[in-house]
């Protein structure tokens, strides 16, 4: 517990700095790309303040720090925001190995290789749960309201995935600076990190639900006649359980992705057939 106070003591910079530093970068993100450097100059205009105030007067290792932070780069914004504070930790830690005098061992190649070795898999996450999975969880939260007319249904997804996005490429700057190169183990493997895939995997299962009953809708048209007595199918199936048709679908397309893959032009072309077909026959 000593040494843990004694670390979070020496820490140079503050909540101000990574906010700073977190908010440049996001807000450059998708502004500064080249062929030759990705989005490094985005990186590198979030690391400039803090670097600053690391290194000094000290203009060589400056000089060195903005060029390793210029280098090529490529992340999702808000996971790989985390590379920014451990980035900023490594820094700190150098230049008070520099200031000590002794034996360096966080060099300008451990933090380049630390920066490389992570976009890859932070970005495959953040591209996978925040991009591709939280952000269409906000739309279909909002496609009931767009769907009566009103605008605030095509701009409130966007806005909160923004609010949320902001927080948290900024809860991960903070953890990366905080832990150090400690953080990577937490973010790719880490106990926390997992009760937060997990959750959000049964959150999308309960958004599948809530969008399959909104707008799948099935219903049978059969009627059976005997000796006077009409029954219709569809009245007989909601008493069984309502929406049990869409739920078949639903689950049919589930267990056809299961066992074929992902092939979402096969499946639109099988349901499209057996659906039309027994609309054929007056089925549905």
């Amino acid at each position: 517990m000593e040494n843990s106070a004694e670390n979070i003591e020496k820490k140079l910079l503050t909540n101000k700095d990574l906010t700073k530093m977190f908010t440049r970068w996001w807000l450059s993100h998708e502004t500064m790309r080249t062929y030759e450097r990705g989005i490094g100059p985005a990186f590198f205009f979030g690391m400039y303040p803090s670097l600053k105030k690391i290194y000094g007067d000290d203009q060589e290792q400056f000089l060195e720090a903005k060029t390793r932070a210029l280098n090529f780069f490529n992340g999702q914004f808000s996971w790989c925001a985390s590379i920014l504070g451990i980035s900023a930790s490594l820094e700190e830690e150098r230049k008070r190995e520099l200031d000590a005098g002794g034996e360096v061992t966080i060099t300008g190649e451990v933090i380049e290789n630390t920066k490389v070795a992570l976009f890859g898999p932070l970005a495959g996450i953040g591209d996978s749960i925040t991009n591709g999975t939280l952000h269409y969880i906000f739309i279909s939260l909002f496609l009931p309201l767009a769907l009566t007319g009103n605008w605030l249904g095509a701009v409130l997804p966007g806005i909160i995935f923004i609010a949320y996005t902001y927080a948290e490429g900024l809860f991960f700057t903070r953890l990366g600076y905080n832990l150090g190169r400690q953080a990577a183990v937490e973010l790719l493997g880490g106990g926390m990190m997992n009760t937060y895939v997990n959750s959000l995997s049964l959150l999308g299962v309960f958004m599948t639900g809530i969008i399959g009953s909104s707008f799948v809708k099935l219903s049978s048209s059969w009627v059976i006649a005997i000796e006077g007595n009409t029954w219709s199918i569809q009245d007989i199936l909601n008493g069984i359980l309502p929406g049990l048709l869409p739920l078949a679908v639903i689950m049919g397309v589930y267990f056809y992705f299961d066992k074929k893959g992902l092939k979402p032009l096969q499946a639109i072309g099988w349901v499209t057939l057996i659906v039309g077909g027994l609309a054929w026959i007056g089925v549905l």
